[in-house]
């Protein structure tokens, strides 16, 4: 069965095109009234249907012909009772016919039709209907309404100007909390979206710089350069200058470490890195440079440490002061050189003490062979001094046995003492008693004369006992012997208000 609008096989039973969706119309056969036999109806040669395909280029609708078929009137026959219509076998379509009356319908057999010619053009998409709008609900409202608003809030929230400010905030809050490393961090932020900006440049510097102290307090100079050298470029140029000094301070320190494990040419290089990016380290360099020299030097003072340890635990402390006394002008010419900013220390083990070191300190060379913890004197040694000069030509040969607690003179001592004036001796005495951190301090004994006094100190001042002597006169003591019968004291005031303690360590 075929459109008979548009020439569209149809299924058997169809009522509507499937193609152009028109009505279809059920097959109508004339028979002669006249007899009951059957009467072939040869049906109205139909057209030749002409479609014509789409030509998007001419014309964007496609342009359909089709040919009007119009159906020939006929006598309405009487109502018979229909066979099914044979159609070509490749397209076989029976159509049952409901009769109009109970008597059957003589068996009409349709001639077989022609097939029609169609030029095919590919079948237009069923339409889908469109849904129907729904109201949105309050809910669904609100949602959209809250979503805006967040992308709003969110914009907002990535804004330079946004970040700048709270940026800024937050750095304020910690410095006031003393929370520096946080401060430098917010301030960062900030003066990568404003780099040099002189609203916050100032401030950030005091936080980079108190920072920086921090780290090179903990020993973390490495530290301590990094986070200058992040903040150095973003802050205005004006507030640069300490920073950069801080910087250098950063390089010396690391230097130092270096120098310290003796890796010269590693410390000579680090400085040079920092001076080549502009720091003030060009003495560090020259003295690093010295160092390195001084390596010559340092060996031959080792050397001569080594052979008065024999000496030493011989206790013929006389003549390694008289050794240390005939190294005196090498000593002095190397020091001029190259400086001593730290002891020469060198183990001697299997002697008495385990190391000896040489010490430069205020004017005089001192050497201190003892005990040691890593290179800090600590347990019992002797302490040896020797000067080039002193005040009004007075020479000074000290040596003392006693003990020692992180480097420094702790607990009790016997010192020995010789003074000279030109090649006369002055004074020759032996002073007994209590240190703290190498200052005179509680109940001391003197020897001088074959004879002891007795007196005491309190922080380094002596303690003044007025004595009266044979001839009845007052005196402002300040030792005396067992039966008070003889005195010593001073004859000029400033001696009563002087702090005494070790020659070359705490004496003033």
């Amino acid at each position: 069965m075929f459109c008979s609008n548009c020439g569209q096989l149809l299924k058997e039973g169809s009522k509507f095109c499937s193609n152009c969706g028109a009505k279809v119309a059920p097959p109508v056969f004339t028979v002669p009234a006249e007899t009951e036999e059957p009467v072939a109806v040869e049906p109205a040669a139909e057209p030749e249907v002409v479609r014509t395909a789409e030509v998007p280029e001419v014309d964007p609708e496609p342009v359909q012909t089709e040919t009007i078929i119009e159906e020939p009137v006929v006598s309405e026959p009487e109502p018979v009772a229909e066979e099914p219509v044979e159609v070509p076998a490749e397209e076989s379509v029976t159509e049952p016919v409901t009769p109009a009356v109970e008597e059957p319908a003589p068996e009409v057999t349709a001639p077989e039709p022609e097939p029609v010619k169609v030029t095919e053009t590919p079948p237009e998409p069923e339409k889908t209907p469109e849904p129907k709008k729904k109201k949105l609900s309050p809910l669904v409202i609100a949602g959209i309404v809250l979503a805006l608003l967040a992308a709003c809030f969110g914009i907002y929230n990535v804004l330079p100007s946004t970040k700048y400010n709270r940026a800024v905030k937050a750095a304020e809050t910690f410095y006031e909390q003393g929370n520096y490393a946080s401060a430098v961090e917010e301030y960062i932020k900030a003066l990568t979206i404003r780099p040099q900006d002189p609203e916050v440049s100032e401030a950030a510097s005091e936080a980079v710089i108190n920072r920086s102290a921090e780290l090179l307090e903990d020993g973390d100079a490495e530290g301590s350069l990094q986070i200058l050298e992040r903040m150095l470029p973003l802050i205005a140029e004006e507030y640069t200058p300490y920073m950069k000094e801080m910087a250098a301070e950063s390089y010396r320190q690391m230097s130092t470490e270096l120098l310290d494990l003796e890796d010269f040419d590693s410390a000579i290089a680090l400085l040079m890195e920092g001076a080549d990016k502009g720091y003030d380290l060009a003495d560090d360099i020259s003295d690093a440079e010295k160092l390195k020299e001084y390596q010559g030097v340092k060996e031959k003072e080792v050397a001569f440490l080594k052979t008065l340890v024999p000496l030493l635990d011989a206790e013929d402390y006389e003549g390694a002061l008289d050794a240390i006394n005939g190294q005196l002008a090498d000593l002095k010419f190397d020091y001029l050189q190259y400086g001593m900013p730290k002891p020469v220390i060198t183990d001697v083990s299997g002697s008495k003490y385990k190391k000896i070191g040489l010490y430069h300190e205020n004017e005089y060379f001192t050497v201190y062979y003892g005990d040691y913890d890593g290179t800090s004197r600590d347990g019992t040694g002797i302490y040896l001094l020797t000067d080039s000069g002193g005040i009004f030509t007075l020479k000074c040969r000290t040596y003392v046995v006693g003990d020692w607690d992180n480097d420094a003179p702790n607990g009790n001592m016997r010192e020995t003492k010789k003074i000279y004036s030109g090649d006369e001796l002055v004074i020759d005495q032996v002073r007994i008693g209590p240190v703290t951190e190498g200052i005179y301090n509680g109940d001391f004994e003197i020897l001088r004369d074959g004879q002891s006094f007795y007196g005491s100190y309190t922080d380094g001042k002596i303690n003044v006992i007025d004595e009266t002597d044979p001839n009845g006169e007052a005196n402002r003591v300040t030792m005396y012997n067992s039966d008070h019968s003889q005195w010593l004291y001073y004859t000029d005031d400033a001696s009563y208000n002087k702090t005494f303690g070790l020659i070359g360590w705490g004496s003033q």
